[in-house]
């Protein structure tokens, strides 16, 4: 698992990341497969995210941007617990240990000037 975080396979693509807004009736008919949920439900559910996704993507708003999986692991790292699982940052006995074992291997590497 921890081979996995830190050599993710990942699509070669160069194509810039381009944001779009989910298409609710394909995401109806999934839940609709996968849980059986009605569409009624799949509303309740989506309409209210749809919406906030609208007015954050106004005129107003600024631009969205992915983050990166660095900055995940800096954010988790800084955490007093990391590495010992979820106890209280909501995060995965398996990215704790992944955290952790980066850590050690960047400890043990010499510091080059």
């Amino acid at each position: 698992a921890v081979h996995a975080y830190f050599h993710p396979q990942v699509d070669p693509s160069e194509a810039k990341l381009e944001w779009g807004f989910p298409k609710l009736d394909m995401l109806r008919q999934f839940m609709s497969d996968k849980l059986g949920w009605p569409p009624e439900k799949t509303d309740e559910t989506l309409v209210p995210l749809a919406r906030k996704m609208a007015e954050a993507s106004g005129p107003d708003s600024r631009p969205r941007s992915q983050t990166t999986l660095d900055a995940f692991t800096r954010h988790v790292a800084r955490q007093p617990d990391a590495g010992q699982g979820a106890a209280g940052t909501g995060h995965s006995k398996r990215v704790g240990a992944a955290i952790l074992s980066h850590k050690r291997r960047q400890a043990s590497r010499p510091i080059q000037n």
